[in-house]
């Protein structure tokens, strides 16, 4: 029984590191097992997580156990690294303990497959299909990175920013893909095929985003935000009592419809709502853009929200009755962008500064003020303190956990780099089939956190 422990640093590219011997004897009793370390480095500009916050997110690691199949380790890894430890003159010790000793085991025994068989493989080939392998498997390129520990050249590397797979999947997948693999080679040379192999993983710790709430976390944010509109609307009625319970239900449908759709912490999410068709769900979702709307996006809007939508359609009509005598200019505003709802326009930016968007708080002197991150903190950083734009990290990693491929949450999200573009010239996603793949993961989303419709004012 030995084990061997390859460790590669996750940083514009993967460099082989040395394992301490330390570790190499706490792991070798786990005997039988032949595992590959993979330690994921954080991206250079990945943000950290705050000690306050540990609490509320996922539990990290920064590395990867992948158990190797039985039969690779057995009948194939141990024997040819001894034997060529010996070619090398590196034997008497019971590990690899340097990197650039690693790397001449394994260019030594291709250069022998490559002599023997006239073949032209090499180290980069091999990694090169390991890596596709996995990404064709989960529909996913966020997994094949980070079990090979490698960064795509031709994909979006933004994923890894908000994806947080637990190490028991991550490991799984290798397996799968390893016993995929070696039955494929068993047949071709005429042998039987290899048992799949289950390894006994238990641990549930993540690696990727080191800032992903937990489900618990979600819950209680939902339930707060809640207990915020109760306790606002049984306010006594006064001057301020309706500013009070507009922001808060203005906080609880916005923070819904981040958790719904992924929208960035940018300023006014859905600035009107004749961005979205309420009748089917689809909508135009345009968040850290330019000016010629290339990230522009086609969004499906769950039913919860969408219906949460037209409740505060609805409270916006019964707040402008509200404020006709507080403020009676602002009142009149609330009516006008309710009628004719803030036609779109690609300017926005340029309309009249009074032009009120579909969503807004209101200040102690009866004034808007944008929805934006800086004021959604004020109105939620009382019950959540991690950053406004974890609710990406959250959605991404639990709708591929409900077995959502890759390519459709990275739709879902933005997540995209020229060529891939979801619903471009030359795509051939269906919106009906982005729609169908998301809808039953979804649901149970945000059902589990709580979420539902809440009237407004009446």
């Amino acid at each position: 029984d030995y084990e061997l422990i390859r460790q590669k640093y996750l940083n514009n590219g993967c460099d082989m590191m040395t394992a301490t011997k330390k570790m190499l004897e706490k792991k070798q009793k786990e005997a039988g097992k032949l595992l590959f370390n993979n330690v994921l480095r954080t991206l250079e500009n990945q943000r950290n997580a705050e000690p306050l916050w540990k609490n509320y997110l996922r539990p990290h690691s920064a590395y990867v156990f992948l158990p190797v199949h039985p039969d690779i380790a057995d009948y194939f890894f141990q024997p040819i690294i001894q034997q060529h430890q010996l070619n090398l003159g590196i034997r008497g010790r019971s590990f690899i303990r340097d990197s650039s000793e690693l790397v001449a085991v394994f260019e030594s025994l291709i250069k022998d497959v490559n002599k023997k068989h006239n073949t032209r493989l090499t180290t980069s080939r091999i990694s090169n299909n390991v890596y596709q392998l996995l990404s064709d498997q989960t529909a996913d390129q966020a997994d094949a990175m980070l079990i090979t520990g490698r960064l795509s050249s031709i994909s979006e590397n933004t994923p890894l920013y908000y994806y947080a797979p637990t190490i028991r999947y991550l490991a799984k997948q290798y397996t799968i893909m390893c016993s995929k693999r070696m039955t494929e080679i068993s047949h071709e040379i005429g042998q039987p095929s290899v048992q799949q192999y289950e390894p006994d993983i238990s641990n549930n710790n993540v690696v990727g985003s080191k800032i992903c709430p937990t489900d618990e976390t979600m819950r209680y944010l939902v339930e707060d935000l809640k207990q915020k509109i109760i306790s606002t609307r049984n306010i006594p009625n006064s001057r301020l009592a309706v500013v009070r319970f507009h922001n808060a239900y203005t906080a609880y449908t916005a923070v819904l419809l981040g958790h719904a759709t992924g929208y960035r912490a940018v300023r006014d999410p859905l600035y009107s709502s004749k961005e979205l068709d309420f009748e089917t769900g689809f909508g135009v979702l345009s968040d850290k853009d330019d000016d010629d709307y290339y990230n522009a996006r086609l969004m499906w809007f769950h039913s919860i929200c969408v219906n949460q939508l037209l409740a505060y359609k609805k409270h916006r009509l019964s707040l402008a009755e509200r404020l006709v005598l507080l403020n009676p200019e602002y009142s009149e505003l609330i009516r006008e962008s309710s009628a004719i709802s803030n036609v779109w326009s690609p300017h926005k930016k340029s309309l009249d500064k009074k032009k009120i968007p579909f969503l807004f708080f209101i200040k102690d002197n009866y004034k808007f003020t944008n929805v934006r991150p800086e004021t959604m903190a004020l109105h939620v950083r009382w019950c959540y303190e991690l950053p406004m734009n974890s609710n990406r990290s959250y959605l991404r990693t639990r709708l591929r956990e409900k077995g959502v491929s890759g390519e459709v949450v990275n739709a879902f999200l933005g997540h995209w780099v020229r060529g891939q573009e979801p619903f471009g010239k030359y795509s051939s996603l269906s919106p009906m089939d982005y729609r169908d793949a998301l809808i039953n993961p979804l649901t149970m989303i945000l059902q589990e956190a709580g979420w539902e419709v809440i009237e407004g004012l009446k």
